[in-house]
């Protein structure tokens, strides 16, 4: 049943059937609001933790930062005076010591400096990657203020995992067991592993598989079947780049209030993959960015095999000036929480 109105001429025009709802015209599809280019985006509040995390790095650094160009600067007046042929221990024994205060306030100058350069790029890079997501976010709103209050609300996340990866990052740059060092010769051998594609780990048809990589991951799964395992084309980074010898991980368990897995979960994952990668005749390390997870697994296994990196991933523009489209983070949520490992042959 249709019904009717007058138009203008008197004629009776039909406006359509009983119940038919009025056709909404479509929004245009929201734009992400451009970066603040001021620094920490104006935010008087986030400038101020970052200078905490800017005086905590300085004030940890610059003991042994002091040390090291005290020594620098002995060995350079050693070796002027041999040249010279001065008396050597004297030469060293005028070199001054350098003023631990004033180096660092030097340094949490220039810290401070840095976080607002890597923040900027950091949100763009978040922006790259996430870009699209946080759209479909804003398109299911209505209002300009509701789109805006998502953009901010997914702003406000990466800020807080970025200042709390930053805040990890002191305590694994400062901080770890005495004597725990790096992996000696850690990288892949030499000759092209026989890779393969299989279905344990989805992407390996994009980036084929070194043999000792799946059998770590039977072996994994043997002890452990409640995580996520991929990879994708060009995995790796340094020596392991597109090698076959690297994977993601990804747990199924909630998150701590600060965006990781629950650290007692993250240790007993990591003792797992210690356990597999031993029977499977691997070495192996992890990138996770939780600083008591990292710390309690080297210094139970006795080596530096759980590492940390969280940094935008940026390129260069023909001017110089430096930009970001993507992310390479370790955790916090939502800063691509996962463990990345890398494996190498026994």
């Amino acid at each position: 049943m249709s019904y009717l109105r007058l138009g203008n001429d008197g004629r009776a025009v039909p406006l359509g059937w009983l119940g038919e709802q009025p056709r909404r015209q479509p929004s245009a599809r929201p734009q992400l609001p451009p970066i603040d280019p001021r620094p920490f985006g104006g935010d008087s509040q986030l400038r101020n933790r970052a200078v905490d995390l800017a005086r905590l790095y300085a004030t940890r650094i610059a003991p042994a930062k002091a040390q090291q160009q005290y020594q620098e600067a002995v060995q350079a007046a050693a070796q002027a005076a041999r040249r010279a042929g001065r008396d050597v221990a004297a030469a060293r024994a005028a070199v001054p010591r350098p003023d631990v205060d004033q180096l660092r306030q030097q340094l949490e100058t220039e810290r401070l400096a840095w976080l607002a350069e890597d923040l900027r790029l950091t949100m763009e890079g978040a922006r790259g990657r996430f870009g699209g997501s946080w759209i479909q976010a804003m398109s299911r709103e209505t209002t300009p203020q509701a789109q805006q209050a998502v953009y901010q609300d997914r702003l406000n996340r990466v800020n807080r995992a970025w200042e709390i990866s930053r805040r990890e990052e002191i305590d694994f740059l400062t901080s770890g067991a005495p004597g725990v060092s790096a992996l000696a010769n850690f990288r892949p051998p030499a000759a092209e592993a026989q890779r393969q594609v299989t279905p344990l780990i989805p992407g390996s048809d994009h980036d084929p598989i070194a043999p000792e990589v799946i059998r770590f991951v039977q072996e994994l799964r043997r002890r452990d079947r409640d995580f996520s395992v991929w990879t994708y084309a060009g995995h790796g980074g340094g020596p392991f780049h597109n090698r076959g010898y690297s994977i993601d991980i990804g747990l199924g368990s909630r998150r701590d209030n600060r965006g990781f897995y629950p650290p007692n979960d993250a240790v007993a994952f990591l003792r797992q993959v210690h356990e597999a990668a031993r029977a499977a005749g691997v070495e192996w390390r992890a990138i996770y960015n939780d600083f008591s997870v990292a710390d309690a697994i080297n210094r139970e296994t006795g080596a530096r095999r759980v590492i940390f990196v969280g940094k935008p991933r940026t390129q260069r523009r023909r001017d110089g000036t430096t930009y970001s489209n993507n992310l390479n983070w370790h955790g916090p949520d939502p800063l691509i929480i996962h463990f990345h490992i890398d494996l190498v042959p026994r």
